[in-house]
């Protein structure tokens, strides 16, 4: 049994480059929050460069939490981090009870939750899903760049 002694909450944001046929690219930011046992919070915010390791790795086991680890996994690899275990993936977890939601009748296999939707549905506070789009487009195209210090925030804020 591994004890961990701090939690580590982690999003990123890359272009998926969905529909080009291409590999996802780098990372535009991995943002985390890590809790400490003294209940203690502490804020990541990285862009590139990013560090050798992520700041949060001190030697000492501690739980990487998230939804859809699948994407922080690949945004780990890209700038060359090891992955986190142990782990959970909020997202694994809320299909473990709620797939059979995603099969109705002649409509075919609807697409996944996001984490505003699952937090919608559980209550649990969450930004506005428009503005979260917006924001991630203006990162990921940096057509504005002052935004992308906003996007920072705010992926740190809405979960």
């Amino acid at each position: 049994m591994i004890t961990c002694q701090r939690v580590v909450f982690i999003d990123s944001e890359f272009d998926a480059k969905k529909g080009r046929g291409e590999r996802p690219g780098l990372p535009v930011c991995i943002c985390a929050i890590e809790v400490l046992a003294d209940g203690r919070e502490i804020e990541h915010r990285l862009a590139a460069p990013y560090p050798t390791r992520p700041p949060w790795d001190r030697g000492d086991p501690y739980l990487t939490i998230g939804f859809a680890l699948g994407a922080e996994a690949g945004s780990m690899m890209h700038v060359g981090w090891p992955l986190p275990s142990p782990a959970i993936d909020l997202y694994a977890e809320y299909m473990v009870l709620h797939n059979t939601e995603m099969c109705r009748g002649d409509e075919g296999k609807q697409p996944g939750p996001s984490l505003i939707q699952a937090c919608r549905r559980y209550g649990v506070a969450s930004m506005d899903a428009a503005y979260k789009d917006e924001i991630a487009r203006a990162c990921l195209h940096q057509d504005q760049p002052h935004r992308g210090r906003d996007y920072r925030t705010a992926k740190l804020l809405s979960g």
